[in-house]
């Protein structure tokens, strides 16, 4: 019993300071969070493009809640090519030669390679993978999957996202791609008001100093997936 108890001890500091981790990332990459419900995928706000722009406050509130995954919404500094399986990422890297910079996220069932869209494009399926950009989101390491899996960085964010021109890439109609005067491409300019109105400690005085420690942020969250893989190993 006293195990358990300091188990979600343990789990309940995590969460904020995975959380504050999260938040520099994004505002280093221009995101938006998302928080998710625990062990899930599902969204705990109406995250559509025009309807979720969170404050800082909202953010820390969400925070301080146990166990919650986070996402971050797709679009105008991010797309990813969501590979459902092994056989979809390696086909994926081969045919569409893909800069080796690019970060990729181990999933429940397969990989998440992430880019910066030259041109937002609509989200769609083409051939055996999925293009997430406008009008979607994906999950943000170290989530844990319904089916118990962590999603983890296989290749670290490293500065920038390399950007790519997806409708070239993958050979797309012109009409998928949304141009950039559209109200659906915007980011909710998350990071300026998460920079002037941020409340958690340690994120404030990096926003205020002008400064981004995002890279240590990164190996934190991955120190943090490491835990989380031996922990689920032990239960």
């Amino acid at each position: 019993m006293n195990n358990i108890v300091a188990e979600r001890k343990a789990s309940t500091s995590e969460s904020p300071r995975l959380a504050e981790s999260l938040f520099e990332i994004c505002h280093h990459f221009a995101l938006t969070p998302i928080p998710l419900k625990p062990k899930s995928k599902v969204p705990l706000v109406r995250w559509s493009d025009e309807s979720w722009k969170p404050t800082s406050v909202e953010l820390e509130a969400w925070a301080l809640k146990p166990d919650i995954n986070w996402g971050v919404r797709c679009g105008e500094n991010l797309a990813v090519i969501d590979c459902d399986s092994e056989g979809a990422y390696s086909h994926s890297i081969a045919k569409y030669r893909l800069p080796r910079s690019c970060p990729v996220v181990k999933t429940g069932h397969g990989y998440h390679i992430r880019l910066k869209p030259k041109r937002p494009i609509k989200s769609q399926r083409v051939d055996d993978v999925e293009i997430k950009c406008l009008g979607s989101y994906v999950v943000a390491p170290p989530l844990i999957h319904p089916n118990r899996t962590l999603y983890i960085f296989l290749v670290a964010l490293n500065g920038t996202l390399p950007e790519v021109h997806l409708s070239g890439l993958f050979r797309l109609p012109t009409s998928s791609t949304v141009p950039h005067s559209s109200g659906a491409t915007a980011p909710g300019n998350f990071a300026l008001r998460y920079c002037g109105r941020a409340r958690l400690n340690r994120s404030a005085v990096k926003c205020s100093s002008g400064k981004s420690n995002w890279r240590s942020n990164v190996h934190e969250i991955v120190h943090m997936s490491v835990k989380r893989v031996v922990k689920s190993a032990v239960k």
